[in-house]
């Protein structure tokens, strides 16, 4: 193994153990609905909390990676993300508490994805950047998908609480672990850009289109995310299941249609290496059309198990989970890498 597909290792497992504390709020929803007295905008409301804490942190941080060492907002923002998780876990008791302390755990997750992405496409040369940022966005997805199962599994047995801590362990592991990958790190020094905001991005052409293409992208993926246990969950529920034993199941199937974007971003990653970022993207995009994850979403009455009607989901999230290795693509001069990309997550996600 190079020393360069080792670093990559070592940094994607860091990135899984990170993730756990991803969407573990999603894994255990039901349960803090019913314990809080939480109406479905309530719920909802704590999850979008989080989300703004990620997406306007992400853009700031990843901003700052052009400027500042990426190891101290890396490592920072693991430790502050677990750290907040771990609050949330010990002090969590309502709707308002949820709401502060889920923000706090947005903000640290959110200085991790993009300063890691920037990390790889800085190591490894563009005939190989696809594969190696593929390969990396897997561990996300994947760690993602842990988060959901690990979650479900360790509430169904020992409550919500605990499996909210041992996510936060997870986070402090991973955030040991790159220490390894940044052990003798050096910033990658470039020629400065002296390109304003608006020319980076809204007078570039092809970096704006890829903005409008990945809000799209993010549109079902952070809805199918977000909802695809809770709705598993009250499947199960009208079935007659106990709430906490659906809780648990319901996050491990979740798990297991979110996991599947861990095989898929290495291949088409790899793949856009050999037929070209812009190709790929549309043929990925174009096979994620036709399959909508909607057609899950109207089925909860239906006297059936749930697994069968989130295939459909699964399917479409499969491809539209590539977009990210693709367009990794310089677009921007690689000095202010970090701006755009940055402000890419901001508008994506924020549709979304």
């Amino acid at each position: 193994m190079s020393d360069k597909a080792r670093w990559l290792l070592i940094l994607c497992l860091a990135q899984i153990f990170i993730m756990l504390v991803f969407i573990n709020y999603s894994a255990v929803l039901p349960l803090l609905k019913a314990e809080w007295g939480m109406n479905n905008t309530m719920a909802g409301s704590v999850f979008s909390v989080y989300q703004l804490g990620y997406i306007a942190s992400g853009v700031i941080l990843s901003a700052l990676t052009d400027r500042l060492n990426t190891k101290r907002i890396f490592i920072g923002a693991a430790l502050w993300s677990g750290t907040a998780n771990l609050l949330f876990g010990l002090y969590a008791h309502d709707y308002a508490s949820a709401m502060v302390l889920r923000a706090l755990t947005g903000i640290g997750m959110g200085g991790t994805y993009m300063p890691g992405l920037k990390l790889v496409a800085e190591r490894f040369e563009p005939s190989k950047r696809g594969r190696a940022v593929g390969i990396y966005v897997g561990a996300l997805v994947l760690g993602a998908s842990l988060s959901l199962a690990l979650t479900g599994a360790v509430a169904s047995v020992a409550g919500w609480r605990v499996a909210i801590l041992v996510c936060s362990a997870g986070v402090y592991l991973g955030a040991g672990l790159s220490l390894i990958v940044f052990r003798g790190y050096e910033p990658v020094r470039h020629v400065t850009s002296d390109q304003t905001f608006q020319k980076e991005i809204v007078r570039n052409k092809p970096a704006f289109l890829m903005i409008l293409g990945y809000g799209s992208h993010m549109w079902e993926m952070y809805g199918m995310r977000s909802w695809l246990a809770p709705f598993f969950t009250a499947s199960l529920v009208r079935q007659g299941i106990d709430q906490g034993a659906a809780t648990g199941w319901a996050a491990t199937a979740a798990a297991a249609i979110v996991g599947i974007g861990t095989f898929s971003t290495a291949i088409t990653g790899t793949l856009s290496d050999r037929l070209g970022r812009t190709r790929t993207i549309t043929l990925v995009m174009l096979g994620s059309a036709p399959c909508p994850s909607s057609s899950a979403g109207w089925s909860t009455s239906l006297r059936t198990w749930p697994w069968p009607w989130g295939w459909p989901t699964a399917i479409s999230s499969w491809p539209s989970r590539r977009f990210s290795p693709p367009a990794s693509r310089s677009w921007w001069p690689p000095a202010t890498w970090g701006r755009p990309w940055g402000s890419s997550r901001w508008w994506a996600t924020r549709w979304a």
